[in-house]
């Protein structure tokens, strides 16, 4: 039961039980070394499974008391927070000793830790195991008092926050006035602001973590990057196997990859590669590991989970422009061409690119078709650059050109060369292996889309904007 003034936050128990399971895991590996050990007459490593079997089972045993125990982790009353409550030897910290709060990532955990004003007086009364675990938080460098991030559920946490701001920060006003509604806005304002805050540096914390979540050009062109550097390890690694068949398969992989790695970052590679980051002494190699090892499974079945993220970067496309035509803020006066335009621009790429292969074709006239793809890619490109609404650099323009020109050639390869003659498909490749000779000249193609393509078009579109106006009066 909770009052009016008193709050209870009980740990996760279904968190818990995954936890003592791999404790137990922990535990029979151990048990398992340390009897084969002894067996074998190597009594350091018999004890040394023995100890770590103790050791897990100790943290099995704490699990599962937490599991079954009615207590609560935390209490909030008017005038304490008791941490651990479920101990017998829980020291009651009081609200106006508390100066602040600190919150610190300890592998990929989450601990709250409280600033005291005077800690050597709650020292003095905690038990001695409590001291004992003690001295190892000031090897640390960590304080004595802490909350567990991990040991509150989830439901209860925002709650538990602004309780703790609230109830730290107005300790010394009279309890009633939190609860006034009138106060209640301010309160929480002035509150948010206070410096060793919870709110604030969560606040803080999940502005970094969004900072280093963004899915844009960087964020493509590091992809690439990778994707680049996994391709060539392949293509030697099948050259010096004899086995050179598989070079269309390793383009698909090297286009590809970047959308199939925006899945895995989305669910979970941008939370992990923050909290490794944050705090990178706790992180041991095996992670890293682990982290290449999902990048070389992403890249070998880009085929199979890159369309998931195509169909990403297409929703993300289509939500910001939402966004930003409910907003208008970023109206300019150079325009700003809707996302439509600018995506169909590719796939009337793979049609000018199926009339013109057929036109060579049948004429018999592939000479020019270096002439042809050069001023196709140049065209197109200077469009892109015309109606892209900001002024994007040239580096970052031409990745993003790029990219969606490789999705074209995926296109032409596998929904429609398939079922067509041997000449046709040759002279597809050729469109492809001619875009080589457009990268020489393309910064000449980006400012002419940058400066007088860019003009031309705005004044076209608001001729046609006042036409319309005269006629709707």
């Amino acid at each position: 039961m909770e009052s009016a003034q008193t709050l209870y936050f009980y740990p996760p128990r279904i968190k818990n039980i995954f936890l003592s399971l791999m404790c137990s895991v922990f535990m029979a590996m151990g048990a398992v070394v340390g009897v084969f050990a002894f067996k074998e007459g190597d009594f350091l490593m018999s004890g040394l499974g023995a100890a770590l079997a103790v050791f897990f089972g100790f943290l099995i045993f704490m699990a599962l008391k937490t599991i079954f125990g009615s207590k609560p982790y935390l209490i909030l009353t008017e005038e304490v927070l008791i941490i651990g409550a479920s101990s017998n030897n829980a020291v009651p910290l009081r609200w106006e000793d508390i100066e602040g709060y600190d919150i610190r990532s300890v592998g990929f955990n989450k601990i709250i830790e409280i600033m005291l004003h005077d800690e050597e007086k709650y020292r003095d009364r905690m038990s001695k195991a409590a001291l004992w675990f003690n001295k190892m938080n000031d090897v640390m460098n960590y304080r004595p008092f802490n909350i567990g991030w991990g040991q509150v559920k989830r439901k209860d946490r925002n709650r538990l926050v602004r309780e703790l701001d609230r109830r730290t920060f107005e300790a010394r006003e009279s309890f009633h006035e939190l609860y006034d509604a009138v106060n209640e806005a301010a309160t929480a304002e002035s509150i948010l602001n206070r410096q060793h805050g919870i709110r604030r540096q969560m606040k803080a914390d999940k502005k970094r973590q969004k900072a280093r979540s963004q899915v844009n050009g960087k964020y493509l062109l590091q992809s690439y990057g990778i994707s680049l550097l996994l391709t060539v390890a392949a293509f030697l690694m099948f050259h010096w196997s004899d086995d050179e068949g598989n070079t269309p398969l390793l383009v698909a992989s090297f286009i590809l990859y970047p959308f199939a790695k925006v899945i895995w970052d989305v669910l979970l590679g941008f939370r992990l590669r923050y909290k490794m980051d944050k705090d990178e002494s706790s992180v041991s190699m095996f992670f890293y590991r682990f982290i290449f090892f999902v990048h070389l499974l992403l890249y070998l079945f880009s085929l199979v989970i890159a369309p998931l993220g195509i169909l990403y970067y297409i929703f993300i496309a289509i939500r910001h422009q939402a966004m930003t035509r409910e907003s208008r803020e970023d109206a300019k006066a150079t325009g700003k061409r809707s996302f439509s335009m600018r995506f169909a621009i590719f796939p009337l790429n793979v049609v000018v690119m199926q009339v013109l292969a057929f036109i060579l074709l049948a004429l018999a006239i592939e000479d020019f078709l270096v002439l042809t793809a050069f001023m196709l890619y140049g065209v197109t490109f200077s469009v892109y650059v015309a109606l892209y609404p900001d002024n994007r650099s040239y580096f970052s323009s031409l990745v993003a050109y790029l990219w969606r020109i490789g999705i074209c050639f995926l296109i032409q390869f596998f929904l429609i060369s398939w079922n067509v003659k041997d000449e046709y498909t040759g002279t597809v490749a050729l469109f492809l292996l001619s875009l080589p000779l457009f990268l020489l000249p393309s910064y000449l193609f980006y400012l002419w889309g940058k400066g007088s393509l860019r003009r031309l078009v705005y004044h076209l579109s608001s001729k046609s904007q006042d036409e319309r106006v005269r006629d709707s009066g």
